[in-house]
């Protein structure tokens, strides 16, 4: 199906984008809001669950990783906001 085809390049696009993002984030350059990560992950893992329900199998493959991707910024988010510094 030429959609499956179209939303996956879509996707892939957008994980690509958030590549450096990431990368940021680790290495405490920037910030990431938890409440953004959180919503916008379990919004991936929905659409994924849609496009697998359409039969959109690859374009449910690139949600499931864009998901993950956010879920990786969830953690960091909730890493760097939890930190407690003991003296």
């Amino acid at each position: 199906m030429w959609q499956d085809l179209l939303l996956s390049g879509i996707g892939i696009v957008f994980t690509i984008i958030l590549i450096p993002q990431l990368l940021d984030s680790i290495k405490g350059k920037s910030q990431i809001n938890t409440l953004t990560s959180s919503i916008t992950g379990c919004g991936c893992f929905l659409i994924c669950f849609v496009d697998i329900t359409l039969n959109l199998y690859i374009a449910a493959a690139v949600s499931l990783i864009t998901g993950f991707v956010w879920l990786s910024f969830f953690g960091l988010a909730y890493k760097r906001n939890n930190l407690q510094v003991v003296e």
